[in-house]
């Protein structure tokens, strides 16, 4: 899980010149493209938090961190709602202070957060764990709704 991250942006550190194509070169075999979960196991919240540590520290190394630190911060965002949005009930609380905290900066990000990513990662940060359940119950209902 992850591996595309990793060799992309290894690729855009040492890449003199980047171009765009709007064309998929790549094939990726979604099984059900229809799936509301995705039930993150233990090995893919170690991969995805792996990738997290991997990116900032390469991005240390080279002395460019603070330049990207609002994406990061953003990646790092999404990466803790998905982590808590397709894990367990039983292990959802205890991602509820991953990436918290004034180090991380996560405040400059929040204006591009769409307003049920920032609702849920507030709720998450204050460790409000029934209004964390209470949208992604919220979510699943308007998502079979729509169905």
């Amino acid at each position: 899980m992850q591996e595309d991250v990793l060799v992309s942006f290894q690729a855009g550190l040492i890449a003199n010149k980047i171009a765009y194509l709007p064309k998929a070169l790549v094939h990726y075999v979604q099984y059900n493209a229809n799936s509301m979960t995705k039930n993150y196991t233990d090995k893919s919240i170690q991969d995805l938090l792996f990738v997290e540590e991997f990116i900032s520290e390469q991005l240390k190394k080279k002395d460019i961190y603070s330049k990207f630190l609002p994406y990061l911060n953003y990646r790092r965002l999404l990466t803790k709602s998905d982590i808590i949005t397709f894990t367990s009930l039983e292990r959802r609380r205890a991602y509820f202070s991953l990436f918290n905290g004034d180090e991380y900066g996560l405040l400059p990000v929040d204006k591009v957060l769409p307003f049920y990513k920032k609702i849920f990662l507030k709720f998450a940060e204050v460790n409000f764990y029934f209004g964390v359940n209470l949208l992604l119950y919220v979510r699943k209902l308007l998502w079979i709704i729509r169905s």
